[in-house]
């Protein structure tokens, strides 16, 4: 019997809060979307060299082969990214777009959603 009594009381202030919860008012929140694409697999942005030089590697981490150097300031498309732990420290890789694409840490790069974004901020530090 003391059971049913439990479920019974259980059950009623459920519903009190419940129906204390409800104002009666609804309330309208305004979603303004962001003025950069989202980053995706498909989508990620351009890269700008921010080292002297970065290696361009075949697959992300130390085993990569090394394919070629790029330099500072230079501006590339940003592929793929990856999450990759090394001696227990992880670290970001992004796969960059060119003739021949390869792998390059993220650290290494200054990532924008647009081309034209990228550009400015390389012109941008270019006059300071």
């Amino acid at each position: 019997m003391m059971k049913r009594t439990h479920n019974v009381g259980g059950l009623f202030l459920f519903l009190v809060w419940v129906l204390g919860s409800c104002s009666g008012e609804s309330s309208k929140t305004t979603v303004v979307p962001s003025e950069n694409p989202p980053l995706s697999r498909a989508y990620i942005g351009y890269g700008q060299v921010i080292v002297p030089y970065a290696q361009v590697l075949d697959k992300p981490g130390k085993e990569g082969i090394i394919l070629r150097i790029i330099r500072e300031n230079e501006l590339y498309p940003i592929l793929e990214r990856r999450y990759k732990t090394e001696n227990g420290r992880p670290d970001v890789w992004v796969r960059i777009g060119t003739e021949e694409s390869g792998w390059v840490r993220a650290s290494q790069l200054s990532i924008y959603a647009t081309e034209k974004k990228a550009r400015f901020m390389i012109e941008k530090k270019a006059h300071e």
